[in-house]
């Protein structure tokens, strides 16, 4: 079912890719340069080249690919990986966008506008001048101090999950060892390591979810939540080792050895790392911090407008390089999805193209929710907004919560959709909804709902208010939202 929706994401994305209409004639010429090119370059560059066509448009990548989708990886661990890419370096090459392939972008010169290219293959570095510079060079997987330089090459079966290549690597081992038993470590338990855990799980792998926090997932639901998640993983052979950080990993002869930090160890034939991603924008820092230019940015990731503009001129910051607007807290923070990347892209672009031509309409950057969802084995797990706990981080106790419980659809419906649990979080003082977390088939279609609500600040009335669809076959006359807000409201 997942390889059904992830085909459903890229054919849709290929179509927004061509579907743009509006081409107008260049009023001056302009050399754009882009550093990297998944989510948010490849979209805001073949956007700006469709508008304005006679635009020079350079991509500079560390890879061999463009557009790759690192989110499914784990979904997609069961085929070859070639089917998770929207767009080509081919295609953009017909379209005239320049590209410079497996090179990195080595230094910036911001006075001058000159960016010094050096390619991996250790051929010579060459440079080139920009009129626009957009920093879309996403993320790197966090690796921790202990491997010697950050390299796991080192290691056999020692592995990263964020890349083509990473993933090639991850599923090239589950097709050798698909069925035999062999023990896995996934170290991380957010939603990439979850997926990993399940993937695992059903080949037949020895599981171990290895999270330094209390509980797995806690940047997205709360505690109650986290549990059910965690029991389904039980359910499925998986054994969760909670609060135990890793301290050192070593190769064990054909295993590998890990140590944590109550000193105890763990042994298994293959570990996978995915602890978290960091903002691949050191070079950009440095070279600003050289020549004492101001480009603002927190632990790496830039402060940016709401069309994606840096505190430097002429420099944009786009995807999982930039901060985003966070609506129910109201401030930006670090929030590298996908979704964000393809939206600030549309932002970033829209910018470019009223530049030069004031006719183009401009397309602001609303915020984001941080919405998000996760199939696990049966239920799915979305959420939206702030959880209770983190709700109160910003608000104290002028926060407050509501959870149901009950059958999606009504009684004479079968086989129906089952039953969902939905907590709805919102502030005492004025019943503005913050956020919204959801169990159960349809927990993600709730929570796109509660998602623009929260976007537009609605309050717990006005969700009660809202005309929401029904039909016997999907749900009861009162929407799930709905009915946490009567019950909120009315006891």
């Amino acid at each position: 079912m997942f390889n059904v929706h992830l085909n459903k994401i890229i054919i849709f994305l290929k179509k927004s890719l061509s579907d743009i209409r509006l081409i107008v004639p260049l009023q001056q010429r302009m050399k754009i340069i882009f550093v990297g090119c998944t989510h948010a370059g490849t979209n805001c560059a073949v956007t700006i080249k469709k508008i304005c066509p006679d635009v020079e448009i350079h991509i500079i990548e560390k890879n061999s690919t463009v557009s790759f989708l690192s989110c499914g990886i784990a979904i997609q661990l069961q085929t070859p990986l070639e089917g998770m890419f929207y767009c080509s370096v081919a295609e953009m090459n017909k379209m005239g966008i320049k590209t410079h392939m497996e090179s990195l972008a080595d230094e910036i010169d911001y006075s001058k506008k000159c960016l010094t290219i050096k390619p991996l293959n250790g051929g010579a570095s060459t440079q080139l001048n920009y009129d626009i510079l957009i920093l879309s060079c996403g993320s790197a997987p966090i690796i921790p101090p202990f491997i010697p330089n950050g390299d796991v090459s080192g290691f056999k079966n020692l592995y990263l999950c964020k890349s083509y290549v990473h993933g090639t690597k991850i599923f090239e081992y589950v097709k050798a060892h698909s069925g035999q038993g062999k023990s896995v470590a996934v170290l991380g338990g957010g939603y990439i390591g979850i997926e990993l855990c399940e993937c695992f799980g059903e080949h037949k792998f020895k599981v171990y979810c290895v999270e330094g926090e209390e509980r797995i997932m806690k940047r997205y639901f709360d505690k109650d939540f986290t549990d059910k998640a965690e029991e389904t993983l039980k359910k499925h052979s998986c054994e969760i080792v909670l609060g135990k950080r890793v301290t050192n990993v070593e190769q064990a002869g054909e295993q590998i050895k890990l140590t944590f930090n109550d000193n105890s160890n763990l042994t298994v034939d293959a570990c996978v790392m995915c602890i978290g991603f960091k903002p691949n924008t050191e070079f950009a820092i440095k070279s600003a911090e050289k020549q004492k230019v101001t480009l603002k940015n927190d632990r790496g990731a830039f402060e940016v407008t709401e069309f994606c503009e840096t505190t430097q001129a002429d420099v944009y910051a786009i995807g999982d390089a930039s901060m985003c607007f966070l609506n129910p807290m109201e401030k930006q923070a670090y929030i590298p999805l996908a979704t964000n990347a393809i939206r600030q892209a549309i932002a970033c672009g829209s910018h470019i193209c009223h530049k030069i031509n004031p006719k183009i309409p401009l397309i602001p950057q609303i915020g984001t929710q941080g919405t998000s969802a996760l199939k696990l084995y049966d239920p799915v797990f979305s959420s939206t907004g702030l959880s209770t706990e983190l709700a109160k981080q910003t608000y104290g106790d002028d926060v407050a919560d509501c959870k149901i419980e009950d059958d999606m659809c009504p009684g004479f419906i079968t086989p129906n959709l089952g039953r969902y649990t939905l907590r709805m979080v919102y502030r005492r003082s004025d019943f503005r909804l913050l956020g919204v977390q959801v169990i159960g088939q349809r927990a993600a279609e709730i929570c796109q709902a509660a998602s623009v609500l929260i976007q537009n600040k609605a309050s717990i009335f006005q969700v009660m208010q809202q005309d929401f669809s029904f039909n016997p076959w999907y749900n009861k006359p009162v929407h799930p939202l709905a009915q946490c807000a009567m019950k909120i409201i009315f006891g």
